[in-house]
């Protein structure tokens, strides 16, 4: 069934419930204008307090925000009795090659910002009755490394009560071309990440923000790496996995040919990344049922992703991100602050 007016067309909401195990009942998918989305409501029958935009990184989807476990831990949290928000992540229009969200300026010429400006009519009208949002229902953004860089190209053509750069030092020609004030803004970084994502990238981007606006409203948010115990990462991969499970996985991941983490002290010993050809090839596996989950392959995506939190240099985490909305949805201003 397709509903059609004279500018929007979107298919039936699709509610998901085979993702994954456990999903919530207010999680659907939409197709608008070719345009791929994926909603989580608040899960009781709360009046929505703001609308959050996910955007995902590069080779990576929106249905990731809802099918792995520390995206989605992130979804459940915005849309919790204590923050009442909708959350909305959308697929970049690259879904061949990299997936990665356009960087290109201007912003007329950037497929992406285009695609979302034309469906955001639509979200409002699906989630609050009125495609103007003539309320004034705050609208957040949260972008995840090429997501990250995406969200302050999207503030030029979108006004934002808030963002959240991970990974991230977002897009230093947008910041410049943004006229003040800024909305609130977010980083979180991973220290060990000297690259891209680097803690000096981060505050070069902030410092053109202060030259343009000295009251801009900024926190940083430092997350390092972790030691791998079991009950952390029984944890972190729920529903995937039982603890027998997880216990099995921590020893191959302890022992030859992998030796990925030290048994003693639980560390992330090189790059989880170096290790993942190796890691879905391994016969070992055939020791783990994966009968109970969502399959080997989104087993993997999640198990990659949870190593790489671990080691701490370049991945999106739901660490924080209580802290994060305290402070965007707070009233306070407190300029610049590092919580690291």
């Amino acid at each position: 069934m397709t509903i059609t007016s004279s500018e929007i067309t979107v298919t039936q909401k699709n509610k998901i419930t085979s993702i994954t195990k456990g999903i919530s009942p207010s999680a659907y998918r939409q197709v608008i204008q070719n345009v791929e989305i994926f909603v989580q409501t608040p899960y009781q029958d709360f009046e929505i307090e703001g609308i959050v935009l996910l955007f995902h990184g590069c080779s990576r989807d929106g249905k990731d925000w809802i099918r792995l476990p520390e995206d989605k831990r992130i979804m459940d949290y915005l849309t919790s009795e204590k923050r009442k928000l909708a959350a909305v992540a959308i697929s970049s229009h690259d879904r061949e090659q990299s997936r990665c969200w356009s960087s290109t300026l201007p912003t007329s010429q950037n497929i992406d910002v285009i695609n979302v400006k034309k469906i955001l009519p639509s979200i409002y009208k699906d989630l609050l009755g009125d495609d103007t949002n003539s309320m004034g229902i705050p609208l957040y953004a949260i972008g995840a490394s090429s997501g990250g860089s995406f969200v302050p190209i999207l503030m030029l053509e979108i006004p934002l009560k808030g963002m959240v750069c991970m990974i991230s030092p977002g897009t230093p020609a947008a910041f410049q071309m943004h006229k003040p004030p800024y909305p609130k803004t977010a980083f979180v970084y991973m220290p060990r990440d000297q690259t891209f994502g680097s803690e000096s990238n981060i505050k070069n981007s902030i410092s053109i923000m202060n030259q343009k606006d000295p009251s801009t409203n900024v926190q940083l948010y430092s997350c390092d790496p972790k030691p791998v115990t079991a009950s952390w990462l029984y944890e972190k991969m729920v529903p995937h996995l039982s603890i027998e499970q997880t216990e099995t996985i921590l020893e191959i991941l302890q022992t030859p040919p992998m030796d990925l983490i030290d048994p003693i002290t639980g560390d992330v010993q090189r790059n989880p990344r170096e290790k993942q050809s190796l890691m879905e090839s391994l016969s070992l596996w055939n020791e783990v049922d994966f009968s109970s989950g969502s399959g080997k392959e989104v087993f993997f995506i999640s198990l990659g992703e949870i190593l790489n939190i671990a080691y701490g240099q370049h991945e999106m985490t739901s660490e924080h991100i209580e802290e994060v909305f305290d402070f965007l949805t707070s009233k306070h201003d407190s300029n610049i602050i590092d919580n690291s």
